[in-house]
């Protein structure tokens, strides 16, 4: 068994090469993948933890939005409406983005890298916009409204990027 490090979205992930198959896993919470040798620098690596990541967000990102809403129905701030449509996939220099008028949202593969707190600001964000389009004050007083911190949460998530 060889064990290879990789800088990938700036996390350093150890991977393990040593049989011949072509998958990842999430072992308790550790990023563990089998690459056919001697492969384990390339290309397959980077592709191998994108669609991990994908797979992941897309399990969590459904349940995240409907947590959110459920949140500002209860606190009376309906989010007005179903999201039509979300789709998970990496967006180069954005977190997220909302097509209001068509009600989908967008989110980008490797936010699930940033601290929890970073993610949840970043869905309830594009969920404010579906009742408040763009981020006026009003925008930014429904997002404090639901998350009060909301301010320390993007600073953090700003912090997070810097270090891309």
């Amino acid at each position: 068994s060889v064990a290879a490090r990789h800088l990938i979205a700036a996390r350093e992930l150890t991977l393990l090469s040593d049989v011949a198959a072509d998958y990842l896993i999430d072992a308790g919470g550790e990023l563990v993948a089998t690459l056919p040798p001697p492969d384990t620098a390339g290309e397959p690596v980077q592709r191998l933890v994108r669609a991990w990541f994908a797979e992941r967000a897309r399990e969590l990102f459904p349940a995240l939005v409907d947590e959110w809403k459920r949140r500002a129905d209860e606190a009376g701030l309906g989010l007005g409406g179903p999201v039509r449509a979300l789709t998970v996939r990496a967006m180069g220099t954005r977190w997220g983005s909302c097509s209001v008028r068509r009600r989908h949202i967008t989110f980008d593969t490797f936010l699930l890298q940033s601290p929890r707190g970073c993610v949840d600001y970043v869905v309830l964000h594009e969920l404010c916009h579906l009742r408040e389009a763009n981020p006026s004050p009003r925008f930014y007083a429904l997002v404090e409204r639901l998350m009060p911190d909301w301010r320390d949460r993007r600073r953090a998530l700003r912090a997070y990027e810097a270090r891309l």
